[in-house]
């Protein structure tokens, strides 16, 4: 094997551990399990990578292989960060479902809720184009993958900034919904009252 080749075999480990472990990391921190396809990607990388030093190979096929070995690399990474917009997207969408009946535009004085629309139309159109790039120019895609990725961590980070401000949020809610029950309670038996005394006076004027 020349030196050629095994500066590429170090580079493919380099950014292996530089970009996908802690690409994988987050991956874990955040979903606590790995996708199968980052396994099968692992495998085959290491595969390719041991078949350049078994059996004497010859360097043309060394070349091959190493050129797999990079294009599973590059693989890896794009799985990563799809695995990871999913990831956010699933924690965006949970905060709309415990959010619905909440009004967001009063949180931080109407600043919020436009910025927040904003960055998630913005990283569904990123993810949308690198769909269509995917199987056309697999490095812009993974491009519009990492920036859609971090959009995604900014809502997270800009949620979790506003947490406590969602709660009294809900709190309000709750209060104004029951004070339009306990409203709405009142008007029933006003009117029931009403009635009764209009009833009430125009049987006397019969009797």
């Amino acid at each position: 094997m020349n030196h050629e080749s095994l500066g590429v075999i170090e580079e493919c480990y380099v950014s292996y551990c530089s970009v996908i472990k802690p690409l994988i990391a987050q991956i874990e921190a955040r979903s606590e399990k790995l996708p199968l396809q980052l396994f099968n990607e692992i495998r085959a990388f290491n595969d390719h990578i041991a078949r350049c030093f078994y059996n004497s190979p010859s360097e043309e096929y060394i070349i091959q292989q190493t050129d797999k070995a990079q294009r599973h690399i590059s693989r890896l990474a794009l799985d990563c960060f799809k695995c990871l917009n999913v990831i956010l997207f699933q924690q965006i969408e949970k905060f709309d479902r415990q959010t619905r009946n909440i009004d967001l535009t009063v949180i931080d004085n109407g600043q919020f809720f436009p910025d927040y629309s904003r960055k998630r139309i913005m990283a569904a159109q990123l993810v949308e184009k690198a769909k269509m790039k995917e199987h056309l120019d697999i490095v812009e895609s993974l491009d519009l993958y990492q920036k859609a990725f971090n959009l995604y961590d900014s809502i997270i980070e800009d949620l979790s900034k506003i947490s406590e401000k969602v709660k009294w949020a809900k709190v309000r809610f709750r209060i104004r919904r029951t004070a339009a029950l306990i409203g709405w309670v009142i008007s029933v038996i006003a009117s029931a009252v009403i009635s009764a005394i209009f009833s009430c006076e125009l049987i006397s004027r019969f009797l």
